[in-house]
């Protein structure tokens, strides 16, 4: 009684804490409803003839409910009481590791275990490779739970909507253990990256030379995407059927003719409609006052595809108008909506309306990525990032908890978690997902712990948890629908441990490649890693069809290619993240990552059963600290670029796919960023990139030829430096944007490469370097010769700072009958090839009101 006085007020504000924090919206008496104790359930079925929270023969207890004046010192079990009030976490250790369910009762310090079984030690958990197939929590953790690894089971799409429920229980139960376990001992984990910045050489360069004569121009056209696959047109900004140019501004769609320039058709995509409703009128407005303070944000075109008569847009800028008008706008369990619109217009009127016709629309899941197109059939991926923060973190913060003790806090978190947020979870995510595909479960690949090999860090490595995004595939042939018929699509999907992805595309398979981690054992701890789903596609549909992972991250989509039903694969691993076992606190202790480096091209092949295999690897290209910069595969040839003083160019042959070898190598100055074919066989190649001086500095834009025609003994026949002076700057978008480069065959050995170019210089007193438009140089592969052959400015100094509208045309350029048309940010302008004649220039809309002014 001396005792039980003593601490009466103590207990009094530490159960009112926990009920408010914890149990706020239950009552007292109240026992779980059927949907928590499916949930609790759940997390280790113990047969049909359950009782609410036991087996058919547990003995029940009613709900102890709260008194002020009971003492709540004790956590009881079957056997009696385990522990005492001051290890309330080692006492719910011990149920949840004892027994195949938890019931809780009101009393938030009182656990009652049922159908409890004695529990049996456990082995320290060691690195697995993924033919166990299934990921089982450690010893320690909130919440019991078995995931599949990273396997061919993924492909085994699913058959009803109950097995992705049940499958999105456990990712809920991962998510909450690594949300739980950050809140109460965080430590640090692999979430950032080591990146090495170019560091230049002292070697000699090397400089290109002139033509005497320019091979003429006319009557040339070349104005298809510049495409990474023969017979795959991708997705892009600007498209052309030879007789009109479709070019996405912004919002608008701008429509000109090829040959003249003149405006032909603007389109402004419309703005979102936003319903608010006026607290003094019924009056229903298209402002979106209430949620964006007054602005109206624009739509934007992502996207364009074109096939014969057929143009599709991808507009992003509709989520909130379709949220709204489905009423999941504020239910969503992803970041981004439905925030992807496809629309089909025929093109056939252009030439006697000077009209598009409207075809059809639809909203698609996620924010737009890439597209594909083969013939009229349409590939499009889109990601949805997932919403884990309203989901389940912002509920399960410390702060929501105040006042309790650690063992406390992880109780009534525990509670939480079990009876409403994961319930919650899991019906959010299943009805969204199927509520844009008419109700049903798309073609998707089973969620899945994205890991190949599993150590004690697992749970570690994935604070974040272990699905981060949705990924869908789309599918849908755009020459069937007529005027105002609903369009048809299919999806496949998959989640996905991050919303980046590259997409890469080749005859019948398209395979979304995203980064993740994985454990390695040979270097002791946790890298970069690639994971790879390969879709496989049959006209309008696709679906899962293999699974695979390659050590490294891809620099870009032309780190992947297809050959002869392989798969090879360019990465690079830029740090690892040293790991020791498991603590005292049950965390994985994870040292600061080592800024080592490993370049490897790795070959795959797809199987029967589901899954890339790996057949063989070429590794160790590079030097110390250097990474790929450029890769580019071919038949039976790759050329890969790995820099960090020098530029080492391999050349590797890949003709046996059981026995790769690299066949040459050269080392020069600088860096390529970009490679590209301009002969039959694959030998001479383009590079852009930039050259550097021995202070690691780079030094400006830079283009080579490269000479593999003896693939034993590569060399370099010429290279073309911009600019090299220090108080001056040039960049290039094809570094980064591919699609900016074009190079147009004049004849055998001879052509033109068109790139744009900006140039400033810092010292106003130069200001005559400053340019900023496209740059047509004539390359002579037979004499090894780059020279300029003429430029082509796209804006005056004086003009930087004009009025413009908030939008930019890609950086693009086509070639119409020996005319180039060039593309940069505002304008368009025509030249003639032979004779460096500007023919037209095209301005794009200026702003309806000077507020909306942008500069250059």
């Amino acid at each position: 009684n001396k005792n039980k006085n003593k601490n009466k007020n103590k207990n009094k504000n530490e159960g009112a804490l926990a009920l408010e924090s914890g149990l706020r919206k239950k009552k007292k008496n109240r026992r779980l409803t059927s949907m928590q104790s499916a949930a609790v359930g759940s997390i280790e079925s113990t047969g049909p003839d359950d009782a609410e929270f036991g087996g058919a023969g547990a003995q029940t207890k009613d709900a102890v409910p709260f008194d002020d004046e009971m003492e709540h010192n004790v956590c009881d079990t079957p056997t009696g009481t385990c522990m005492n009030q001051t290890n309330y976490a080692q006492c719910l250790n011990f149920i949840r590791d004892g027994c195949q369910k938890i019931a809780f009762r009101s009393c938030p310090y009182k656990l009652e275990c049922l159908d409890w079984e004695q529990p049996q030690p456990q082995q320290p958990q060691q690195p697995q490779s993924a033919s166990s197939k299934y990921y089982t929590s450690s010893k320690g953790k909130t919440f019991k739970l078995t995931l599949p690894v990273f396997d061919t089971d993924l492909t085994n799409a699913y058959t009803s909507i109950q097995q992705l429920k049940d499958d999105l229980f456990e990712i809920a139960k991962f998510h909450v253990n690594a949300i739980i376990e950050q809140r109460l001992y965080p430590v640090p984990i692999p979430s950032v990256f080591i990146e090495f910045d170019p560091i230049a050489s002292n070697e000699a360069d090397a400089s290109g030379g002139s033509t005497d004569t320019q091979p003429s121009a006319e009557g040339v056209d070349d104005f298809g995407t510049n495409n990474q696959e023969n017979g795959i047109d991708e997705a892009d900004l600007v498209k052309s059927d030879g007789a009109y140019v479709y070019a996405a501004y912004g919002d608008i769609l701008i429509v000109w003719d090829a040959d003249t320039g003149t405006p032909v058709l603007n389109i402004t995509m419309p703005l979102p409609v936003i319903p608010s409703t006026d607290t003094n009128t019924t009056t229903t407005t298209t402002t979106r006052s209430s949620i964006w303070g007054g602005y109206q944000p624009k739509p934007q075109i992502k996207a364009l595809l074109l096939h014969n008569n057929r143009l599709v847009i991808v507009v992003a800028g509709y989520d909130q108008e379709v949220g709204i008008a489905s009423s999941d706008q504020n239910t969503s369990p992803f970041f981004d909506g439905i925030n992807t619109r496809v629309i089909v217009y025929n093109t056939s009127a252009l030439s006697t309306s000077q009209q598009l016709a409207l075809i059809t629309q639809k909203d698609l899941q996620g924010t737009f990525r890439d597209a594909r197109s083969i013939g009229s059939v349409v590939h499009l991926v889109t990601t949805s990032s997932l919403d884990t923060w309203n989901l389940l973190e912002r509920h399960l913060n410390l702060w929501n908890f105040d006042g309790l003790t650690t063992e406390q806090y992880k109780i009534n978190a525990t509670l939480l978690a079990q009876t409403e947020l994961i319930p919650n979870f899991v019906e959010t995510i299943a009805t969204a997902i199927t509520a844009n595909n008419n109700g049903a479960i798309p073609n998707m690949a089973r969620i899945s712990l994205w890991q190949s090999v599993l150590s004690n860090a697992t749970e570690a490595i994935y604070s974040g948890g272990a699905i981060n995004s949705y990924t869908e595939l789309t599918s849908f042939d755009m020459s069937i629908p007529e005027v105002n018929q609903e369009l048809t699509t299919s999806a496949a999907s998959v989640f996905t441990p991050s919303s980046w992805g590259v997409t890469y595309s080749a005859g019948t398979m398209l395979i979304f490649a995203m980064e993740g981690w994985n454990f390695m054992p040979e270097f002791a701890g946790t890298g970069q890693t690639t994971y790879l789903v390969g879709f496989l596609l049959d006209g309008a549909t696709a679906k899962p069809t293999a699974v695979g992972s390659v050590p490294g991250f891809l620099i870009n989509q032309y780190s992947l290619d297809v050959q002869n039903g392989y798969l090879r694969a360019a990465t690079s691993i830029r740090s690892i993240w040293p790991m020791e076992p498991l603590s005292a606190v049950g965390q994985a202790q994870f040292w600061n990552p080592e800024p080592t480096t490993h370049n490897q091209v790795v070959i795959l092949v797809p199987t029967l059963t589901g899954t890339f295999n790996e057949v063989s690897r070429i590794s160790g290209l590079g030097k110390p600290g250097e990474v790929f910069t450029a890769v580019r595969f071919f038949e039976n040839i790759a050329y890969v670029v790995t820099f960090l003083r020098t530029d080492p160019f391999y050349v590797l042959n890949l003709k046996d796919p059981q026995n790769p070898a690299i066949l040459g190598e050269l080392n020069i100055t600088g860096f390529s960023s970009y490679l590209h074919s301009i002969n039959a066989d694959d030998s001479i190649l383009l590079g852009v990139g930039e050259e550097a001086d021995n202070t690691g500095r780079t030094l400006g834009i830079q283009i080579s030829m490269y000479n593999a025609t003896v693939p034993t003994s590569p060399g370099i026949m010429t290279r073309f430096t911009v600019e090299t002076e220090r108080d001056v700057w040039s960049s290039s978008s094809v570094q980064f944007d591919y699609k900016a480069f074009r190079y147009t065959p004049l004849g055998e050995n001879v052509g033109v490469l068109i790139m744009p170019l900006r140039v400033q210089s810092w010292d106003s007193e130069k200001s005559e370097h400053n340019f900023d438009g496209f740059v047509v140089y004539d390359i002579d592969s037979a004499n090894g010769v780059i020279s300029e052959r003429l430029s082509i400015s796209h804006v005056d100094s004086d003009a930087f700072f004009g009025c413009y509208y908030q939008a930019y045309l890609p950086q693009r350029s086509f070639v119409f009958n020996g005319n180039v048309t060039t593309m940069k940010a505002h304008s368009v302008v025509s030249t003639n090839l032979d004779t460096q004649q500007r023919r037209w220039k095209l301005e794009m809309p200026q702003p309806a009101v000077e507020d909306s002014c942008i500069y250059w």
